[in-house]
């Protein structure tokens, strides 16, 4: 009896043994698991969602524009540590968000299939009930827009200067609508880029239609327009914007155009002009220090251009005073005006205005530059 007592003892506590051994293990694997979810994030959508967002934290960003320009070492590691820190919460905030995302989807998905199988008092408090999540998922979208510093692409958004295809100047003057197209590298540090190429003076349906044209190849997208316009124009300006609006959208592009109106400007602007013993100065006060340029056609060309082919430009009157020696120039000079304006179309808003007389020339002060000629205004 104390025999068989003591082999099943001994069977006892090997079972024991091999049960604590397996619970062992399987505590060992659960743990193992846990923290493979840790290091590790499975989820596809989730791990993109996590590294934008890291990237986007402002401490990130410092620490890599201060990488760029490295030249304190230890000023990068203390960067670096508060980067990594703003990481370790954004990772918890985006992952909250996420969880809660797709748990509403699938509730909002439950929903909908019941929703299509009930009737009367049921399916109303169900179509409120789905109301509220959908309303409750966007506001967790709107978090987790702040929390990965993200603006997100809408209707009429402003388009990013390097991705345009197009970018229009619809310049309005009067009942009038000068259109014209900007030239490539486009730039906003200054506003708008310096050089256009005129298309053509057109009537407001004509350069609604003109849009209307253009918005339909989407090889020309994204596209950028701006309307500009003088104080006889605001009239026409407001109904040709909400024109061009209409026509995004019925083309159903408002996510790859960006349409702004301009403030108001003054309906007349003037460029004036001295000719003296056969030179030509834009300001009567530096007569003595700047140079006539070799080319005279050449000069025509570039600085009469720039004022006919520039959007908020026209109105313009071109005032020319000139001495007796310098008659033949101011002819010269009023004929490529005229040849240039007619050229582009635009000869209803150009003005020109001449004056023969003597000018006074005053003592040249010492130190100062040249200046040259045909300044922009």
């Amino acid at each position: 009896m104390s025999t068989k007592l003591k082999k099943i003892g001994c069977w006892f506590c090997f079972c024991c043994l091999l049960l604590g051994v397996f619970a062992g293990r399987v505590t060992a694997e659960g743990r193992a698991s846990i923290l493979s979810r840790l290091q590790v994030v499975a989820d596809p959508e989730l791990g993109e969602l996590i590294r934008i967002a890291v990237g986007n934290t402002p401490e990130a960003k410092e620490a890599s524009e201060f990488l760029r320009s490295y030249s304190d070492s230890t000023k990068y590691r203390e960067l670096k540590r508060k980067a990594e820190e703003a990481s370790v919460k954004v990772v918890r905030l985006v992952t909250e968000a996420y969880a809660h995302i797709r748990l509403m989807d699938t509730q909002i998905t439950q929903i909908e299939q019941k929703i299509s199988g009930t009737r009367g008092a049921v399916r109303t408090e169900l179509i409120l009930a789905r109301a509220e999540l959908e309303a409750k998922r966007t506001v967790k979208l709107a978090e987790l827009r702040e929390i990965m510093n993200i603006v997100p692409k809408h209707a009429f958004g402003r388009q990013a200067v390097a991705g345009l295809k197009n970018w229009l100047a619809l310049d309005v003057i009067g009942d009038f609508v000068y259109v014209l197209k900007y030239k490539k590298p486009y730039h906003e540090w200054r506003g708008y880029p310096d050089f256009a190429r005129a298309v053509k003076v057109m009537s407001q349906e004509t350069a609604v239609k003109y849009i209307k044209d253009l918005v339909k190849n989407r090889e020309e997208l994204p596209l950028r327009v701006t309307i500009f316009r003088t104080e006889s124009g605001i009239r026409v300006s407001e109904k040709l914007y909400e024109q061009v609006i209409e026509s995004i959208k019925k083309a159903a592009v408002e996510l790859e155009a960006d349409v702004y109106l301009a403030k108001v400007r003054q309906d007349i602007d003037t460029s004036d002009y001295f000719l003296r013993a056969g030179k030509i100065y834009d300001d009567e006060r530096y007569m003595q220090r700047q140079e006539y340029p070799k080319d005279e056609q050449r000069f025509f060309e570039k600085h009469i251009d720039w004022y006919l082919t520039r959007p908020r430009s026209l109105p313009r009157k071109f005032i020319i005073k000139f001495d007796k020696e310098s008659k033949d120039l101011a002819v010269r000079m009023v004929d490529a005006i005229r040849a240039k304006a007619k050229e582009l179309g635009v000869g209803r808003f150009v003005e020109i205005e001449q004056e023969e007389t003597e000018f006074e020339i005053p003592e040249q002060e010492e130190g100062k530059p040249k200046r040259g000629v045909g300044g922009r205004r």
